[in-house]
């Protein structure tokens, strides 16, 4: 396939072939005489080898089979080779950022900003004179790595999801919807909430929604399920008792209503405790900032002559005790046609972001908030 790719798919006839770790590139040559292609090509390949092993070490926790053998990975001049595409697919995507055709062939962009875009931003320029053309296409161009990035880790997950479940089964949408594979590539590949499309951003919200109510076991569980045989509708039974998609999408959407209203009420909780601590001065609170100040009649001396000795003439009462005013907030973080998949995005991604996780961020910061919130609680009552 990649030899009939190089003849029969690239424009240019000069095509350049690159293996990196398993990992088999091919651009055209021409994309080496652009610096900005030249850089941004350098520092994927540079990038390539740490984010594979990042996707994998994550697979290898839901039964994941080791991936023997080359990943194909074409890299074309922008999202307007995909223009096709979303005209293509079951669903009205709002971009297509990278295509996994079959089970090892990926299809990435090099830059994410298309034609169109280039000409949106001229006529806005032309209409307001403080809109800067050469630097926003700068900007544009910083944020289609980050993007590039994070698709080529979503694409990841697809070669290894089709490649586990095998050809052509991975391709049965009723054995496999898309739901599925697209919520397994956006959730195990840590895709940024804010540059998924509508859709995917559902998706991946199914998964957090198994980890979450249900915990990361039995999210392993099920996929052990499904790369053992069993079609993603049995899993779903067998596993959380789930009937189907409908329901599914049913109990994730309800969950994630609750826990919207749950931690606005905290904050609501914390907010009225805080102000009831800073509007409420006691004898304790009048006593304790007496501590430092001088009499009437004792000349005033600067900060800097509180030592030690001074120190330990305050009364007991002026030590600090714990305050909710320590309470800061915690971040709760959080188409498919055919034989191939696409990555939808919305808006720059950013891998740093990616790195961490996204399991269970909404329980760990819940409880934080939680044990904070029990801590200050004993003190606001002596007040």
């Amino acid at each position: 396939m990649a030899e009939g790719d190089v003849e029969g798919r690239h424009p240019s006839s000069a095509i350049t072939r690159e293996v990196i770790e398993s990992l088999l590139i091919t651009y055209p040559t021409a994309f080496f005489r652009n610096d900005v292609q030249r850089r941004t090509i350098e520092r994927f390949q540079n990038e390539m080898p740490r984010q594979r092993a990042v996707i994998e070490n994550r697979l290898a926790r839901f039964s994941y089979p080791e991936l023997p053998g080359m990943v194909y990975c074409r890299l074309v001049d922008s999202v307007d080779a995909f223009a096709d595409l979303s005209l293509a697919s079951s669903d009205k995507m709002t971009q297509v950022g990278g295509v996994t055709y079959y089970c090892r062939y990926v299809v990435l962009p090099l830059s994410y900003v298309g034609e169109e875009n280039v000409r949106e931003l001229r006529r806005s320029a032309a209409l307001n004179s403080s809109v800067d053309v050469d630097e926003t296409i700068r900007r544009w161009q910083r944020e289609s790595f980050a993007n590039l990035i994070n698709t080529f880790r979503h694409e990841l997950v697809h070669v290894h999801t089709n490649s586990a479940l095998d050809v052509p089964a991975y391709s049965d949408r009723t054995a496999y919807p898309t739901w599925f594979h697209e919520g397994t590539a956006t959730y195990l590949a840590a895709d940024p909430r804010s540059g998924l499309s509508e859709g995917y951003q559902k998706f991946q919200e199914l998964f957090f929604y198994l980890v979450q109510r249900h915990g990361v076991r039995k999210l392993q569980t099920f996929y052990a399920d499904v790369f053992g045989g069993s079609d993603v509708k049995s899993a779903l039974v067998d596993v959380y008792a789930i009937s189907g998609t409908e329901q599914l999408f049913a109990r994730s959407s309800r969950w994630h209503r609750v826990k919207d209203v749950v931690k606005t009420g905290l904050w609501i909780a914390a907010l009225a405790i805080i102000m009831a601590a800073s509007g409420e001065p006691t004898a304790r609170s009048s006593a304790a900032s007496r501590c430092w100040l001088p009499s009437p009649s004792a000349s005033p001396s600067p900060p800097a002559s509180l030592n030690a000795s001074t120190a330990s003439e305050a009364p007991e009462s002026c030590w600090p005790q714990s305050s909710v005013s320590h309470l800061s907030p915690s971040s709760s973080g959080s188409g498919e046609s055919g034989g191939f998949s696409a990555t939808q995005i919305a808006s720059p991604r950013h891998p740093e972001r990616a790195e961490a996780f996204p399991a269970q961020q909404f329980p760990a910061s819940l409880g934080a908030m939680s044990q904070t919130l029990r801590k200050t609680l004993p003190s606001v009552r002596s007040r």
